[in-house]
């Protein structure tokens, strides 16, 4: 099959339309990396399937404007196409999504401070006291057995208190 200049050259066009659209691909994982904070692990893993989306893109479109015959002007149209978009558009696309990357963030933040921070500080507001209550309950309840006596009594600590709130002096008869 002869393929002159003309088809050659649109061929070359389509390549670069590719190039584009698959740099448009790659945005899309490269704003899921702004937004969260990948390991190299999941960048390498993220990076693998990015290719096996392509890998199948390009043999398909190799298909269908080359019948299946691989053209060195595709692959260079098809780089310089991602290329293209990833320095002049790309870039203005980074910045758009930082921008709204930050903004959605910082909603998130404020709706979690105004309605999630008060809910969490009842939560926390309504164990401390259960706590507390289970330890003054606990203190209260403690007895202590007398060996001696073979009688129960409240521990040193928690003596009876007089009419005034003050606590009884100890006598010596008292132990």
């Amino acid at each position: 099959m002869y393929l002159d200049v003309s088809n050659q050259g649109l061929q070359f066009i389509y390549s670069l339309l590719l190039g584009t659209g698959l740099g448009i691909i790659y945005e899309v994982f490269r704003i899921l990396r702004i937004a969260f904070n990948f390991k190299n692990i999941a960048i390498f893993i993220q990076d693998l399937v990015y290719f096996f989306i392509i890998s199948p893109i390009i043999f398909v479109f190799l298909l269908n404007t080359t019948y299946g015959k691989v053209r060195i002007y595709i692959l260079v149209g098809t780089f310089l196409g991602f290329l293209l978009y990833y320095f002049t558009l790309g870039v203005f696309v980074r910045k758009i999504s930082v921008l709204i990357i930050g903004f959605i963030k910082l909603c998130l933040e404020k709706i979690c401070r105004y309605i999630f921070t008060p809910i969490f500080k009842f939560i926390q507001f309504i164990f401390m006291s259960i706590k507390k209550l289970l330890k003054h309950l606990q203190n209260r309840l403690k007895i202590v057995y007398n060996k001696n006596v073979y009688k129960y009594h409240l521990p040193a600590n928690h003596r009876r208190r007089n009419y005034f709130g003050r606590k009884e002096k100890k006598n010596k008869t008292q132990t």
